[in-house]
């Protein structure tokens, strides 16, 4: 059944969860072409496939005002990535983008990190691709090199692994390629970092000036990528909040032996550091000796607001 939207100064489109689909996205398209106002259209969670993906950008790419795109949970693979990637290219407003949970690979995200990186005009400040299956992000290096916008960056619960961590090194340090970075939130929970990733993000995170919010949880740092983390902390003044839980800090992975360095040079960190806010520390086992070291250190620090220790086996 055709879908009908007379209204050509409509500004605002929330479609979410409406179980449209494919045929119904397909039909949708065709009526977006007219809707020469709109500039926030939100169609997550209707599970429209590569093929109704394709029919809504090659759609958008009419619609010369859109801000804000938000389409997660729809099942969109990399068939459908030349169409976003034209559609992000061509956009001269776009503000926004969002394709959380959806099917997209290295070869489909390259292209539209690519579209990213080559659109210089729009004002770019959020990036969502958290739950797709990414498992580099050198395709997204070029992006960060360009972006002059560029705030906030989700990429969590994909499968990027330790070889990636120069691009995010790069991405963080405020002064890179003769351009200031402008990025202050980066999520890459629920990636494979490991200690070496970890250990060359954390050398550039010393150096940062404009990142204020970074989640790290389950990236299976092990101490020795939580004690490059700590000792950088040492040098950062803008991180405001830091996510590490479920990360084996207390773990030697090498030899799988109880490690408290990580933890150690948290606490020393803790007494003189003047910037953080919130750190969550859930699910390291940390243990009884360790959480007694934190709760030392922060009984002397006046900044800290949150720290999580649940699940750490410490007695209370």
């Amino acid at each position: 059944e055709g879908i009908s939207l007379r209204e050509k100064s409509l500004v605002k489109l929330d479609l979410s969860a409406m179980g449209i689909g494919k045929a119904g996205a397909t039909s949708l398209a065709s009526a977006l072409r007219n809707c020469f106002a709109l500039k926030h259209f939100n169609f997550s969670e209707n599970y429209i496939g590569s093929v109704g993906a394709n029919a809504i950008f090659q759609a958008l790419r009419r619609v010369a005002t859109i801000e804000d795109l938000l389409l997660n949970r729809n099942e969109i693979g990399d068939s459908a990535a030349h169409a976003i990637a034209t559609c992000v290219q061509d956009s001269k407003h776009l503000r926004v983008f969002s394709a959380e949970d959806n099917l997209l690979t290295n070869d489909g995200g390259s292209m539209v990190w690519t579209a990213i990186a080559k659109n210089t005009e729009a004002p770019l400040v959020q990036v969502n691709f958290s739950g797709n299956k990414f498992d580099t992000a050198w395709c997204m290096s070029n992006a960060f090199r360009a972006s002059q916008h560029l705030e906030t960056v989700s990429l969590a619960r994909n499968c990027l692994n330790s070889s990636t961590g120069r691009v995010f090194a790069d991405a963080v340090i405020s002064e890179r390629w003769g351009a200031k970075r402008t990025l202050t939130s980066l999520d890459l929970g629920g990636n494979n970092l490991g200690p070496e990733g970890t250990t060359v993000l954390a050398r550039a995170l010393a150096n940062a000036s404009q990142l204020q919010l970074l989640w790290l949880d389950e990236n299976k740092l092990g101490a020795r990528g939580g004690t490059a983390l700590a000792k950088s902390l040492k040098q950062n003044s803008s991180l405001t909040m830091l996510d590490i839980s479920n990360n084996m800090l207390a773990l030697d992975t090498h030899r799988f032996s109880l490690d408290l360095g990580a933890v150690k040079e948290f606490a020393k960190v803790l007494t003189t550091n003047k910037t953080l806010k919130h750190l969550y520390l859930k699910g390291n086992q940390i243990g009884g000796s360790g959480g007694r070291m934190l709760k030392d250190a922060i009984a002397k620090n006046r900044t800290i607001q949150t720290i999580g220790l649940e699940e750490n086996e410490i007695e209370h």
